[in-house]
This record gives C-alpha cells, sequence and structure tokens, in this order.
C-alpha cells in the first residue's frame, strides 16, 4: 500500500495519478501521462489505486478519476 502522506511530505516535487482499477480511460491514459510529465519535465510520477486507499480519496477531495496532480 502506499504511503501517500508520506510522498507528500518528503518529496519537493512530483505527480500523483489516481485512477481505479475498473476505470478504463485511467488504463489508456495512464502511460501517456506518466511519461509525457515524468520524463519531459523530470518529475517523479506516483500511481495511487483509489479503491486501496480510500482516506486519500476524502483527504485529497476526490470525487472522480482520473485525476493528475502536480505537487510543486
Amino acid at each position: 500500500m502506499m504511503n501517500y502522506k508520506k510522498i507528500i511530505k518528503e518529496e519537493k516535487q512530483f505527480m500523483l495519478y489516481v485512477s481505479m482499477k475498473n476505470c478504463s480511460i485511467c488504463h489508456v491514459d495512464m502511460p501517456k501521462k506518466l511519461k509525457k510529465i515524468s520524463e519531459e519535465n523530470n518529475f517523479i510520477s506516483y500511481n495511487l489505486e483509489a479503491s486501496e486507499v480510500p482516506e486519500a480519496v476524502g483527504q485529497l477531495s476526490l470525487f472522480a478519476v482520473p485525476v493528475v496532480i502536480l505537487f510543486l
């Protein structure tokens, strides 16, 4: 399970891609977004599976997936 709180505290800038297992667009879109943002902008990227960490969904005020959050 991802410790997203630790990542938020320790990483200076990164991308968080939030998806769900049953979301087909999430799985089609994710590789494109991760490659584009991570490689071109030198960002570390993480994928958060919303159903595995439901408290993150509430704490980050997420209402739909996929979601791309850039922490700068």
